[in-house]
């Protein structure tokens, strides 16, 4: 019964990474495609590297971190650190939206090194911190 388990949820896991997506990779280079660890070289694993699908993947790898600050955003990092699957949150100042009409989004560090979805532009609102803060002051 409990190597059962276990088989299952290796199956699991592996069932929720989409196939690659040719095409879509959105102007980034997908890594080796891969079905299981001995696919990859000695340092990298088969990991699931989101529209990349199933990839060999250095886990150790690292997204840009801190984030260029912006005038209209604070971006936290979810994760402890900024490697290989970590999340953080981009969350856009009060009166400010990103081009989807939400006010924050999730990415995640993909294989490429790169945060997912686009960079953070989010518009409207104040023309900077300080302008909102005198009118927060004035209130």
């Amino acid at each position: 019964p409990h190597l059962s388990t276990s088989v299952s949820l290796l199956v699991q896991a592996s069932d929720a990474c989409p196939e690659r997506l040719l095409g879509n990779e959105r102007r980034r280079t997908c890594p080796k495609p891969c079905t299981q660890d001995k696919d990859c070289g000695n340092k990298r694993q088969c990991l699931c590297d989101g529209q990349c699908g199933l990839s060999c993947v250095a886990p150790g790898r690292t997204c840009p971190w801190p984030l260029p600050s912006g005038n209209s955003f604070v971006a936290s990092l979810l994760s402890p650190t900024p490697s290989f699957s970590a999340l953080l949150e981009v969350r856009c100042d009060t009166g400010y939206m990103l081009p989807n009409g939400l006010d924050a989004a999730i990415r995640r560090c993909q294989g490429d090194r790169q945060w997912s979805g686009d960079d953070p532009n989010c518009t409207g609102g104040y023309k900077n911190r300080e302008e909102r803060q005198n009118v927060l002051d004035a209130i």
